[in-house]
């Protein structure tokens, strides 16, 4: 009788150990954050402003690759339009863009941000121009960077009962391809 209590512990114990540790770690999917980007989008204010003017900013196309290749960052693939006014006329300005940086996490703001960006390539239709924007892309960077430095992709949910467990400890966040793995840290005092 003993050894089946002992048993029962002992396999009680072990299940308890396995649920702690899927508790203890919580994967973000390409295609959860893919559609959290595109709400931010829908609800943000989609004017944005280019030599003094405020143009409407529609955005066409959105994708992201998380672990592309097995590397540690992300990419953005994006289409968007400006539409430009001036002398009553106005001039649609079409921009594709791709752009990969490391997704770094901040424990103090249980959020995601994406730094040391790098744009793979940019091109604009503009007015019968069409090309690369080669020759702005320090200049889109620095802007990116700076929009990326503010603004996470991806923050923690203290009202999500997962995301508030693991919010009490250090927390560790890996790229894995096609996702995002955040995971408990022991406490080293």
């Amino acid at each position: 009788m003993k050894k089946y209590v002992l048993l029962l512990c002992l396999t009680l114990f072990l299940f308890g150990c396995a649920q702690l540790s899927q508790i203890a770690s919580y994967r973000v999917e390409q295609g959860q954050l893919e559609q959290i980007l595109w709400d931010r989008i829908n609800a943000m204010d989609t004017r944005v402003t280019i030599l003094g003017m405020s143009a409407p900013l529609e955005v066409e196309k959105l994708s992201l690759e998380i672990g592309p290749e097995d590397t540690n960052l992300v990419r953005v693939h994006t289409a968007f339009t400006l539409q430009i006014s001036g002398l009553g006329m106005s001039y649609p300005i079409a921009v594709e863009m791709s752009v990969e940086g490391a997704p770094i996490y901040r424990h103090d703001q249980h959020a995601v941000f994406v730094r040391n960006l790098d744009i793979l390539n940019a091109s604009i239709d503009a007015g019968g121009y069409r090309g690369s924007l080669g020759f702005l892309n320090r200049e889109v960077k620095q802007i990116l960077d700076e929009i990326m430095a503010e603004q996470p992709v991806y923050r923690l949910d203290a009202d999500n009962p997962r995301h508030r467990m693991l919010m009490r400890f250090p927390i560790s966040m890996e790229v894995e391809s096609g996702g995002l793995r955040f995971r408990a840290q022991q406490n080293n005092d």
